[in-house]
């Protein structure tokens, strides 16, 4: 039986997100609708925490410290010892229901983040997957979801995965990584006809996609 254990019981309203960083050996996450960010120290057991002044979907962590995370108003530069948020781009200024939601980096440092619909119960497929590079250009790479979730990699770097929570689906996307590109959308599992729909999620190292569900 696994064993399940309260290591934070920092009440979050809607949890997202979690980074283990390997050099602080501290994992961190975000409050998406309570918006802050949160860290833990397993060697303590202290958390920090930051208020953020909108929502945000997710973060990555940067080579030179400090975070790009992306938010209501979207992509941002945030430096937790100072509290400065600096505006990277916003990629759907036109959209004031969407904002940005789950977001991950490739092994190349790209940050790939998807928007949803924010509308409840949102049906209108409305939002689309970014890709911002170390660069700071931002592409869209596919668009014509409700609710962005589930993206992972397979171990290879051959396969992208990426969840339409709302649609109940989770898409397979042929990846190369040099480019950086995505080609050949098609369906790789249906969550139609299970308990919940796909949030976020991870492949592990024999490939296997691993998906938390989240019940509305």
């Amino acid at each position: 039986m696994t064993d399940v254990q309260l290591v934070a019981d920092t009440k979050n309203v809607l949890g997202e997100g979690p980074i283990w960083c390997p050099i602080e050996r501290a994992l961190y996450w975000v409050d998406n609708l309570d918006p802050k960010i949160h860290r833990y120290d397993p060697a303590t057991g202290q958390v920090q925490t930051w208020p953020m002044p909108e929502e945000i979907g997710s973060m990555v962590l940067r080579d030179g410290g400090g975070i790009v995370a992306a938010m209501k108003s979207g992509f941002c530069f945030i430096d937790l010892e100072t509290g400065k948020i600096e505006p990277i781009v916003d990629p759907e200024p036109d959209k004031p229901d969407n904002r940005m939601n789950d977001g991950k980096c490739d092994r190349r440092g790209r940050y790939w983040c998807g928007s949803m619909n924010a509308y409840f119960p949102a049906t209108e497929p409305t939002a689309a997957l970014y890709r911002l590079d170390p660069d700071l250009r931002c592409s869209k790479m596919d668009e014509g979801f409700i609710v962005s979730n589930g993206m992972a990699w397979s171990p290879d770097d051959r396969t992208m995965y990426f969840a339409d929570t709302r649609a109940d689906t989770v898409f397979a996307y042929d990846f190369d990584i040099d480019a950086g590109t995505i080609s050949n959308r098609r369906i790789f599992a249906s969550t139609a006809d299970t308990p919940g729909r796909a949030d976020g999620a991870t492949v592990d190292a024999e490939g296997f996609y691993w998906c938390a569900h989240v019940w509305d």
